[in-house]
């Protein structure tokens, strides 16, 4: 073989196209043998060393016997590829353990919430009902009820602390009252821990009319609120009288306010005059003006029926007591003194029946009778006062004045002589005993002297 043989078959074996027995099986020439590589190993000094590792080269085309191969498998496997992890899944870590840190954070830095639902367990409404919620005139100020309560926010107010709003609605028989209420809490051992309360608005709204009893009580500062008619005051007229509420209706005005409208039955009695009418006054309603005012009912004006002015003629039945008004006498030259014994004594008139179309009247009277002859000066009584009773006396008056008189049939007696007259002195009633001796009634005689005592009648 020559030289050149020899080196293109060494290039074959080094390329693997031809196999090393194959070429040794072809030519097995020292050449070819002496073209291995040698042995270029070292012993390990090393007394423990292990076993030095069998280097010999074995082609990727040589397969070893089944039973030689050592552990493996009977079938070839391929171990799969290692990809690196997308960036998406890596975002995904890291995001999940961010979420986590933030949440022990929270956990221990960020305080607890608050929740509506525990304000309003937190919070004794019904502690407010024997409160006096409002203060209003002409209404019902007490006796409210727990109606309905919310909580509507929960506020920040400094470190560790809260307030939280409540409202809470209450009723009576006057008004619906929603009352605005903050209540404080603290942080304590991270729990939230209630506080005081602080009433913040009180909004009252009316539900009825203004107080029937209350109304009336106040009925004479009603009549002042009534325009003067002719100089005429109303308050001047039915001063003192007798009022009733007749009507009482909640209702609003224009602009949406509250108000009530109540009717007045007035009826006032005076001497022989008698009144009688309505007024109407409107109360209106004025929210307060402060959170702690829930506002009040106030008067702003009063009516009368135009009947209100006008008198009638008083019924007259009844008791009437007279106080003497004045005193006189017919003495013309000597006896001018004046005999007062009726200061002392009142009239007694008992009216058992007034007939108002025919002035027919029936009476009870008792009076001072002057049963005596004049005096040289003023006395409080002299002899021959006494005192006259009579009983089942009939007069006929004027229906339209109530004015009359008569003489008695027991006049000219043992007890003098008399005769009585009504008069009505601008609307008063009054009572004229005319008396003097016996005899001296009618045309007067020389020498005799009556005494005129007038009493002003008031009803008993």
């Amino acid at each position: 073989m020559t030289d050149e043989r020899q080196i293109e078959l060494d290039d074959e074996v080094r390329q693997g196209d031809v196999a090393p027995d194959a070429a040794t099986e072809s030519e097995a020439t020292p050449a070819a043998v002496s073209a291995q590589e040698p042995d270029t190993s070292f012993p390990d000094p090393r007394p423990d060393a292990p076993e030095p590792i069998d280097k010999t080269f074995i082609s990727s085309t040589t397969k070893l016997p089944p039973d030689e191969r050592p552990n493996l498998s009977e079938e070839p496997f391929e171990v799969p590829e290692r990809r690196p992890m997308p960036m998406w899944a890596l975002g995904v870590i890291v995001a999940a353990a961010a979420a986590i840190i933030v949440a022990v954070a929270i956990a221990f830095l960020v305080p607890p919430t608050l929740a509506l639902d525990r304000v309003l367990m937190d919070f004794d409404a019904t502690e407010l009902e024997s409160l006096e919620l409002t203060n209003s005139v002409y209404a019902s100020n007490d006796g409210y009820r727990l109606v309905g309560r919310q909580a509507s926010g929960v506020y920040d107010d400094g470190t560790n602390r809260k307030v939280a709003h409540i409202e809470v609605a209450y009723s009576n028989r006057s008004f619906s009252v929603v009352v605005g209420i903050d209540l404080s809490y603290t942080l304590v051992d991270r729990q939230w821990v209630p506080g005081d309360y602080r009433i913040t608005s009180i909004d009252a709204t009316p539900t009825a009319p203004v107080d029937r009893d209350l109304a009336l009580a106040d009925v004479e500062k009603v009549l002042t609120k009534v325009a003067p008619v002719r100089g005429m005051r109303l308050g001047d007229i039915y001063g003192g009288g007798t009022y009733e509420v007749i009507d009482n209706e909640l209702g609003s005005n224009e602009r949406g306010d509250a108000i009530c409208t109540t009717t007045f039955a007035i009826h006032s009695t005076h001497d022989l005059s008698q009144y009688d009418g309505q007024v109407e006054a409107v109360f209106q309603f004025f929210p307060g003006a402060a959170s702690s005012d829930a506002g009040t009912w106030g008067l702003v004006s009063a009516t009368a029926t135009e009947d209100s002015w006008k008198p009638s003629l008083a019924q007259v039945e009844g008791t009437w007591v007279g106080t003497l008004r004045s005193t006189a006498n017919t003495a013309l030259l000597v006896d001018t003194g004046l005999c007062k014994a009726g200061e002392t004594r009142e009239v007694v008139l008992d009216v058992h029946g007034y007939d108002a179309d025919t002035g027919r009247i029936s009476l009870d009277v008792s009076f001072v009778a002057h049963n005596h002859a004049g005096i040289p000066e003023d006395g409080a009584s002299t002899e021959g006062d006494v005192i006259v009773t009579l009983e089942d006396q009939v007069a006929t008056l004027d229906p339209e004045t109530l004015e009359g008189g008569w003489q008695p049939s027991e006049s000219g007696g043992e007890q003098g002589s008399f005769s009585l007259a009504f008069v009505n002195h601008d609307g008063v009633w009054e009572l004229q005993v005319t008396s003097g001796e016996a005899g001296s009634d009618g045309v007067l005689a020389l020498g005799m002297t009556q005494f005129v005592d007038t009493y002003v009648l008031e009803r008993g």
